[in-house]
């Protein structure tokens, strides 16, 4: 039997024991349901499976933004001339 279950289980026959053994078993079982909670915390955390901030999410948004912006101010391909490029940098105005 795990502990928390056998120490709620202790709990639900309070006369089988005496006032300090039951503040003894409260106390013990309240320390494994907070361990239990930290365990989960640290779990979510440390392994990738909790929420987020929003803002670290809005920030993560405004950086993506910002790299996506930059990407399309870039003019990609190869010139073989400058009369090329500067076709290219017309259609790249054109586009906005």
């Amino acid at each position: 039997m795990k502990p928390k279950q056998a120490l709620r289980k202790a709990l639900e026959q309070p006369w089988l024991y005496s006032p300090e053994e039951l503040t003894k078993l409260q106390e013990k079982l309240e320390d494994l349901e907070d361990q239990g909670v930290q365990e989960l915390w640290h779990r979510r955390t440390n392994i990738g499976f909790s929420n987020k901030p929003k803002e670290l999410i809005q920030e993560e948004e405004r950086k993506r933004k910002a790299r996506e912006d930059s990407e399309a101010d870039m003019i990609h391909g190869n010139f073989e001339s400058i009369e090329d490029l500067k076709n290219q940098i017309g259609k790249a105005q054109l586009n906005l």
